[in-house]
């Protein structure tokens, strides 16, 4: 870019964003790269630098229309359509990143359970040899980040004091 830093490109898995009503879609993967900072889509193993894990519906490559179903894997947690794309991104020894490190969820619905990106990163780990480091909750990390910016800072003792 303009300030000489290195675009990074995510092979991202993540939500589907072809329905807009899609209750697990809380920001869209291009807002949320953009805000973490100067990193491009990937759109295939080869062009990236590193796996996202965000959500475990769809392998997105830029745009709605571009996106790879990982069905029946959120629903069923089968890796049918997921291994394929753990192994290559393994083979590529490509570290990965998963920021909602959940395995198993309870549906909005409340009707049934959907497996979550933390089931992908432990199977990129354990069953092909990737490496992924997590964050998010239930990390402490997490929420000590959330706390110091709100301007609580957590000191040795346990307890919370406002910073001045």
């Amino acid at each position: 870019d303009d300030d000489g830093n290195v675009r990074k490109s995510a092979l991202v898995v993540t939500w589907d964003t072809s329905d807009p009503d899609n209750p697990r879609l809380t920001a869209s993967p291009q807002a949320f790269l953009e805000r973490c900072g100067n990193i491009a889509v990937a759109t295939s193993v080869e062009d990236a630098d590193f796996v996202l894990f965000h959500g475990s519906e769809v392998w997105y490559r830029g745009d709605d229309r571009s996106v790879r179903s990982l069905s029946p894997f959120i629903e069923q947690g089968k890796f049918d359509h997921v291994d394929p794309l753990l192994e290559a991104c393994a083979a590529r020894n490509l570290p990965a990143v998963c920021c909602n490190p959940d395995f198993i969820v309870q549906t909005p619905s409340g009707d049934g359970v959907a497996y979550m990106p933390g089931t992908l990163a432990q199977r990129y780990e354990e069953t092909f040899g990737g490496t992924c480091t997590t964050f998010g909750k239930p990390d402490v990390e997490h929420f000590e980040a959330c706390l110091r910016k709100l301007g609580y800072n957590s000191n040795e003792n346990g307890d919370d004091r406002k910073l001045r």
